[in-house]
C-alpha cells in the first residue's frame, strides 16, 4: 500500500511538471518593440520628403536654386518630422534598436546641412548622400516590418 502511494504521488508530479512545462513552452519572451504602423508610415513619408528633395537638389546643380538658404523649409520640416518620429520610438517600451537608427538619422541631417552649406557643385555631392539616407529609411523600414511579421508568428 505504502508502494501504490508512492507510485500515484511520482505519477503526479511527472504530470505536475509536464502541465507547467506545457504551460510555459507556450509563453514568448519579447526582446524588442511591437511593430508600430505610425512608425512604418511616418518613416515612408520622410523618404518621400527626402526622395523630393534630391531630385529637386539633383536639377538645380550649378544654380542658384541649389543653396542651401534655398532648401531651409525642407530642413526645417524633415528636422521636426525626425523629432516627432523619435519621441514616439522613445516612449515605446524595448524599442532602443530603432531610437538609435531615428537618432542616427537626425546626425545625418546635420551632416548633410553641413555639405550643404558648402554648395553643391556635382552630382556626387546629391548621390552619396542619397543613397546614404534611402539606406538609412530603408532599415529603419526593415526592422519594423520584421517586428510586424514577428506579431504574426
Amino acid at each position: 500500500m505504502n508502494t501504490a502511494v508512492k507510485t500515484s504521488k511520482g505519477k503526479g508530479m511527472v504530470l505536475i511538471w509536464f502541465a507547467c512545462w506545457l504551460a510555459l513552452s507556450g509563453c514568448t519572451v519579447k526582446l524588442i518593440a511591437d511593430y508600430d504602423p505610425k512608425t512604418d508610415e511616418a518613416i515612408t513619408q520622410l523618404q518621400r520628403k527626402f526622395e523630393t528633395f534630391f531630385v529637386n537638389l539633383e536639377s538645380q546643380i550649378g544654380t542658384e536654386e541649389a543653396s542651401y538658404d534655398n532648401h531651409l523649409e525642407f530642413y526645417k520640416e524633415v528636422k521636426v518630422d525626425v523629432s516627432a518620429i523619435k519621441l514616439r520610438a522613445s516612449a515605446i517600451p524595448k524599442n532602443e534598436i530603432t531610437l538609435q537608427q531615428v537618432s542616427l538619422l537626425e546626425e545625418n541631417i546635420g551632416l548633410l546641412e553641413e555639405v550643404h552649406k558648402e554648395g553643391v557643385a556635382d552630382v556626387e555631392v546629391v548621390k552619396v548622400p542619397r543613397d546614404d539616407f534611402n539606406t538609412a529609411l530603408s532599415n529603419i523600414l526593415k526592422l519594423e516590418l520584421a517586428k510586424r511579421r514577428g506579431e504574426e508568428e
